[in-house]
């Protein structure tokens, strides 16, 4: 009984381990800050506002796909996000480094 919930439990996990990643703790990719050189002060600031909702937008998409991977994982033992291609993960990486460079063009620039 022991060996069969330990093969459980890791099973579980290995399965787990597979589904969308919290947007919290998806790395961002980074972008060249130099890409934002020749935006205004404003057109940095209109340009960040809208990357940063789409961010918003996708992680809370991600977080239910999340939500979604937990139980397809323990009803039927796969994630369906992976399966059917919809784990976000890149595109918030993406996202959290156009972020990040758009702040620091926007500090250099003194805006």
């Amino acid at each position: 009984m022991v060996r069969f919930s330990t093969g459980l439990s890791l099973a579980v996990l290995v399965a787990l381990s597979s589904c969308a990643m919290p947007p919290a703790s998806i790395k961002p990719i980074a972008a060249d800050d130099r890409a934002y050189a020749r935006l205004s002060c404003e057109e940095l600031r209109t340009e960040r506002d809208q990357i940063s909702a789409d961010l918003d937008s996708i992680s809370n998409r991600q977080t239910n796909r999340m939500m979604g991977d937990a139980v397809s994982t323990m009803v039927v033992g796969v994630p369906v996000s992976k399966v059917l291609g919809e784990d976000l993960s890149a595109q918030i990486a993406v996202n959290k480094g156009k972020v990040i460079a758009m702040d620091k063009a926007i500090q250099q620039r003194g805006c």
